[in-house]
């Protein structure tokens, strides 16, 4: 399972990588631009991310640009949604607001830090992560 997380705080990055890292493959970008072209390449080389761990909140382009730009991207290439990255947006902010919107532009589901392991792992068991999670 691909996991890519995207944090421009490395501490938080680091953090929800170590968590995620016994569950697959986890890849950590600072920024919206570097989450992009991860996603890109992923696909490109037949190793799409199955989770996207998504900070809202980013300098240069926030998480709401990446979600739209990614789920446009999904479209393009004609992407069904079983086959569809789980986005999950991450947010110091528990603006209900802010999650309606993104969840009506098409993430999976939002995670309020401070986060722990639980958290992340009945994310990953709700969204369809398949294999041992009890780790």
């Amino acid at each position: 399972m691909g996991l890519l997380v995207v944090d421009d705080n490395p501490k938080n990055a680091k953090l929800l990588g170590a968590i995620l890292t016994p569950y697959g493959e986890c890849e950590s970008v600072e920024g919206g631009k570097a989450a992009i072209l991860a996603f890109e390449k992923a696909w490109n080389d037949w190793r799409p991310f199955s989770f996207l761990f998504l900070d809202i909140m980013m300098p240069e382009m926030d998480g709401e640009q990446v979600l739209a730009n990614i789920r446009e991207t999904e479209q393009n290439k004609n992407i069904d949604d079983l086959h569809r990255v789980k986005i999950i947006m991450v947010s110091a902010h528990s603006d209900e607001a802010l999650f309606n919107r993104c969840i009506q532009s098409g993430c999976d589901d939002f995670i309020v830090k401070p986060f722990n392991k639980e958290i992340i792992i009945k994310k990953l068991i709700k969204h369809g992560a398949n294999g041992n999670l009890t780790k």
